[in-house]
């Protein structure tokens, strides 16, 4: 019950952050398989780990924006994050 309860909320957070331009599809689909078997396994205090860790992430991803703009044109990753980079970091 606890792995559906948390494939619903991770579904949710990661259609959120999509819209939000935080993940790809890829991303988004990788974070809800990741979010619901953190939540799944080890409940409300790991899943706010996991929460705690992509906010900040994606926070300061973001305000580094400009600098990050220079950069993006030497490498072929956006500041969106993909299925690898999602599954990485988890």
């Amino acid at each position: 019950m606890q792995v559906l309860l948390g494939l619903i909320l991770a579904v949710m957070i990661s259609l959120l952050a999509y819209f939000a331009g935080a993940l790809s599809v890829s991303g988004a689909v990788a974070a809800a398989v990741l979010g619901a078997v953190v939540f799944g396994l080890g409940g409300i205090p790991w899943a706010i780990v996991l929460l705690a860790f992509f906010i900040s992430s994606s926070g300061l991803s973001r305000l580094s924006g400009k600098r990050k703009t220079a950069l993006n044109e030497k490498y072929s990753k956006s500041s969106r994050r993909d299925a690898a980079q999602v599954l990485a970091n988890g």
